[in-house]
């Protein structure tokens, strides 16, 4: 009867606590407590990550910054190759078919440690050759342009991709444009020695591409006196 009486005691102090104003309070008080400190510690855990990725992102536009600072003033010193911690931070990005462009990375690694010098787009006598041309054009006056060392792939064109892979990439000395932008006519500088090795037939595939498209084929050696050449330009441009 004693533990019946014990029991019934608690339950009735347990009531009379949570009718208690005071008591109440103390628990809301409790609840709003332990809240804020999970969202104090919330806070701070998204603030100092936010501070982590700022830190990094600083370290990485000054390492970018003074690699290029660098590279620029060594560069003007001295023609060498940049630095590899340049090239080393190159990533292969995905193509859109899913692949990686490793080739244009590694490419381009070879770029950045290679130096480079300019030039002749022409030899002597192919810029004599190519100024006698051009001032015919000039006197002409059909709205013609002139162009050095075109590849044929960027003249001509085929549905057979053999045929355009066989002619993609030789390369005519002399190209006169109309003036809508169509080729009209080739002109091929033959100097000492020029049939030696495969170039007989390397130009044989070239004139008769063009002669397929319509596009005049003129050779010209080093006996072509200059009134010789400017009469095949007044021939061409009739």
């Amino acid at each position: 009867m004693l533990k019946g009486e014990g029991k019934a005691q608690t339950e009735l102090e347990l009531i009379q606590l949570s009718r208690d104003p005071d008591a109440n309070s103390w628990v809301i008080l409790l609840i709003c407590l332990v809240a804020g400190l999970a969202c104090y510690f919330a806070l701070n855990e998204i603030s100092q990550r936010r501070y982590k990725y700022h830190s990094s992102s600083k370290s990485n536009r000054s390492f970018g910054r003074r690699s290029n600072y660098e590279f620029s003033k060594r560069s003007r010193s001295a023609d060498i190759a940049p630095p590899s911690a340049i090239s080393d931070n190159i990533v292969a990005l995905p193509t859109p078919n899913g692949n990686l462009n490793s080739d244009y990375v590694e490419q381009l690694r070879h770029v950045m440690a290679a130096p480079f010098r300019k030039k002749r787009v022409m030899n002597k006598s192919e810029f004599r050759v190519f100024r006698i041309v051009e001032e015919e054009l000039r006197v002409v006056r059909g709205g013609h342009r002139i162009l050095s060392q075109t590849c044929l792939g960027e003249i001509l064109d085929s549905d057979d991709k053999a045929a355009f892979a066989s002619i993609n990439a030789k390369r005519v000395d002399i190209l006169v444009i109309q003036p809508n932008g169509e080729p009209l006519a080739v002109f091929e500088y033959q100097g000492q020695g020029h049939y030696q090795n495969m170039a007989a037939a390397r130009d044989a595939v070239k004139k008769e591409a063009l002669r397929k498209a319509g596009v005049h084929y003129l050779e010209i050696n080093e006996h072509h006196e200059p009134e010789e050449i400017r009469q095949m330009v007044r021939k061409v441009t009739r």
